[in-house]
Formats: structure tokens, C-alpha cells, sequence
């Protein structure tokens, strides 16, 4: 739909709280680059924000309006192709996870995104964060990921070491020059110690099951300090349960925030805010967002 003004894009985060934007650019065809670019540099230019997102799995709007552009990456091909022995993957950011899996497995027989049946979001999101779960992380299959420089509109590649891949993160986290347009992936990487790509896709189904907790969240809240996880200590400092406005930790994992209705962004913060001061309080240690915050 390219542009629209005054957009209501609570659909666009998995917490469903209330949010619009000012300017809302949905980009789904490759040929909007030149609009997309220019959009951009007008936006900079009068120095408003600009913020991008794919799927919105792992987001908070933290704000009623946002004043400035958000542009929806929401280009959804993907393909396998083989290089000699290798199952290769090319995937454009928008394409979602469970497709993917699916058919790695299904159809070509490659266990190795086993894993991450039922990994929510969408390929772009997964590049960015260098998402992962039972042992397997994006930065271990991707090759290279396809950018666009949103100054300059050129187009190019970078390496998985350019990417500058840590825990969850990655050096395009951090800066809003270049947007993932696409992802090469490797899917003959094997890992011979996880147990979880031997299993059977209802088998890893049945797994995901207990771990994930039912509702609407972004998954995991919060990243697992070294040596312990986020959940464990949000539950031994006595919070599952616990609820503020239409948000709730789960009672069934302490590192999920469920929504209900009438949710509301302020909820969150809070939630998140009592979360960090009794871990801290009872443990001395920090507990660090993986859920990304836009403001």
C-alpha cells in the first residue's frame, strides 16, 4: 500500500497494545526502493524518528503515537536450492519462520532448523537479533545477509563476521543506515550435541507446548543472565503470577508478559521495571531486555 498517514498499528506488535504512527510505509516489493529511500532521507531531514520492523514478535511500542515513519519490511519470498551436498536457504526478510522450518523438513529432509519449529517472527527479525532457541542460534547457519543502505540506495552484502554477531544482537541492531532485505543460509551446519535436531517436528511441537506459555507476548522478555535464565529468578523472587493493568507474568514461565485486553504499553514498563528492582534486589544481578523497545 506504500505510505499511509495516522496508522493504527497495534496489529504490528505481538503485545497488541494501542499505538499509531504518523507516517506508515509498507514495504513489499523490491521496486519501492527508490519511494522507500526517498522517504527516508525526507523523514531525516526534518529530523524526525524512523524506525523499521518485520513481524513485530519481539517489539514494545512504547508510545501512544509515534511521531515520526515507521516502515513494515514485508518482502516474504523464499527458496531452497542445493550447492553440491548443501541445502541452501534464501530468504527475504519478511518470510516467516514456520514455513520455513516446515519445509526444510518436510520436504527436503534437513533437520537442521528443527529447533526452531514454532520460532515466531520472521527471518529479518532473526538476522537482526540473532535470534535462536534449544541451542540453535541464527548466527550459526546464516552466510550473508542482503542490505539495502537507505542513504545512499545502493544495495550489497554483508558477511556473517561483518555482521558482528553476539547474543541476541548484531552491529544492524544498533544503527538505522541499513535494512535486511534478504538472508543466505547455510542448512548442511550440523551440531552434533543437540539433542533437539534428532527429534521429529511433533515432537519438538510437543516440547514447545510446555515451554510456551499461551496468550499474547514476545516471547522471551528478558535475555538469561550468564549462568542462570531470566525466568528463574523472576520466579524465585516470587513474581509469576503477578499482574499490572492487562499485563501478567506468566504462571506458567516467569520470562513471558501476557497480554489481555485493555493492555496498555505503560503496563509493560511497569511489569518489566518491578521485575528488574527484586531480581536486583534479592539476587545483584541486572536483568537486560531482549524484547525490543521502541520509543
Amino acid at each position: 500500500m506504500g505510505l499511509e498517514r495516522n496508522k493504527d498499528i497495534s496489529r504490528y506488535s505481538a503485545f497488541k497494545t494501542p499505538a499509531s504512527a504518523e507516517y506508515f510505509f509498507d514495504f513489499t516489493d523490491r521496486s519501492q526502493i527508490p519511494e522507500l529511500v526517498e522517504l527516508i532521507g525526507r523523514v531525516r531531514q526534518e529530523g524526525f524518528p524512523i524506525v523499521y520492523i518485520a513481524g513485530g514478535t519481539n517489539c514494545l511500542f512504547a508510545f501512544d503515537r509515534f511521531p515520526g515513519a515507521m516502515v513494515h519490511i514485508w518482502l516474504k519470498d523464499f527458496h531452497f536450492s542445493m550447492n553440491g551436498a548443501a541445502l541452501v536457504l534464501d530468504a527475504e526478510s519478511g518470510a516467516p519462520m514456520g514455513p520455513i522450518v516446515s519445509e526444510s523438513v518436510k520436504v527436503h529432509g534437513m533437520p537442521t532448523l528443527t529447533p526452531w519449529v514454532w520460532l515466531p517472527g520472521t527471518i529479518g527479525g532473526a538476522v537482526v537479533g540473532n535470534a535462536g532457541c534449544f541451542w540453535l542460534e541464527t548466527s550459526q547457519v546464516v552466510k550473508r545477509v542482503e542490505v539495502l543502505d537507505t542513504v545512499t540506495g545502493a544495495v550489497s552484502f554483508f558477511s556473517n563476521e561483518e555482521m558482528g554477531y553476539a547474543y541476541r544482537t548484531s552491529h544492524l541492531k544498533w544503527h538505522d543506515r541499513h535494512i535486511v532485505l534478504s538472508a543466505e543460509f547455510d542448512l548442511s551446519y550440523t551440531q552434533a550435541e543437540n539433542p533437539f535436531a534428532r527429534l521429529s517436528i511433533s515432537e519438538m511441537q510437543a516440547i514447545r507446548r510446555t515451554k510456551q506459555p499461551p496468550g499474547l507476548s514476545c516471547g522471551s522478555y528478558f535475555t538469561n543472565p550468564p549462568g542462570t535464565s531470566a525466568g528463574k529468578l523472576i520466579d524465585q523472587a516470587g513474581l509469576k503470577g503477578t499482574r499490572i493493568g492487562g499485563m501478567q507474568i506468566s504462571p506458567h514461565h516467569a520470562n513471558f508478559f501476557v497480554s489481555s485486553e485493555g493492555a496498555v504499553w505503560q503496563d509493560v514498563v511497569e511489569l518489566a521495571e518491578l521485575a528488574k528492582a527484586k531480581v536486583r534486589e534479592r539476587f545483584q544481578t541486572e536483568l537486560h531486555e531482549e524484547v525490543r523497545i521502541i520509543k
